[in-house]
């Protein structure tokens, strides 16, 4: 059973900037575009296809989600346009939305966060380096993030998330195990695609997260092998997740 508030956050202004580090890679900087974001929801969750793709991702998230107490303090990072802020409000969370995109926090602010039960405060600041104290939240959700960044720098972002999380940490990956990998993989050995993705196994996923401090406690695919996607729910070393 995961519950109780957070304790020991050090910030408590509805908005606080925080200092940027060096490390580069394409989703820190392709989000500080204002064009970028707000075009963000209609390049990828419109029309019937978004429509489908967005249920599926919010129902996995949903499950995740379910084993956190009501009232649990959350970080959503990256909280991007605030596309998480409706579902964690409805598991009655306390969130705390944070992103490296002032653009988004900004997107998130006029449209949806702030608006929404449950909502503490933005923080602008980098997922490698989180400016909260060891187990200031129950849980943290980071989503369709951990996949765009590189092998070591994935590893520094899920061992920060730990830090911060008292007992849960719920992420998402993309894995092998799906009839759009696999397309993917017949049309790269053919010529047809020029480039292919790399995509872990559920051990390598597994071994990853131990690295890093969490144990995968439910694997949760958003739609099992047509998907990529998958949905962990982890348990911190020391915490406890179970079953409302």
């Amino acid at each position: 059973m995961l519950g109780g508030m957070g304790k020991g956050l050090p910030l408590g202004e509805e908005k606080k900037e925080i200092g940027m580090g060096k490390a580069e890679y394409r989703a820190r900087l392709h989000y500080q575009d204002g064009e970028v974001v707000e075009g963000y929801e209609a390049k990828r969750f419109s029309g019937l296809s978004g429509w489908l793709r967005t249920r599926m991702e919010k129902r996995a998230v949903s499950k995740a989600l379910d084993y956190l107490e009501d009232g649990s303090l959350i970080l959503d990072l990256p909280c991007g346009t605030g596309r998480f802020a409706t579902l964690l409000s409805a598991h009655r969370m306390q969130m705390v939305q944070a992103d490296i995109s002032w653009q988004m926090i900004q997107f998130a602010s006029r449209h949806k966060c702030t608006s929404t039960g449950g909502f503490r405060f933005f923080v602008r600041c980098e997922a490698e380096a989180l400016p909260f104290r060891e187990g200031a939240f129950e849980g943290v959700l980071c989503f369709r993030f951990i996949p765009h960044l590189p092998p070591d720098l994935r590893l520094k972002v899920l061992r920060e998330l730990a830090r911060v999380s008292g007992e849960a940490v719920i992420v998402d990956y993309r894995f092998k195990y799906a009839f759009r990998y696999l397309s993917r993989w017949i049309r790269h050995r053919l010529g047809l695609v020029r480039s292919l993705r790399p995509r872990l196994s559920l051990s390598q996923i597994r071994s990853e997260l131990l690295q890093a401090g969490l144990s995968p406690v439910r694997w949760i695919p958003v739609a099992w092998l047509f998907s990529e996607k998958v949905v962990v729910l982890c348990r911190k070393e020391g915490g406890a997740p179970g079953r409302r």
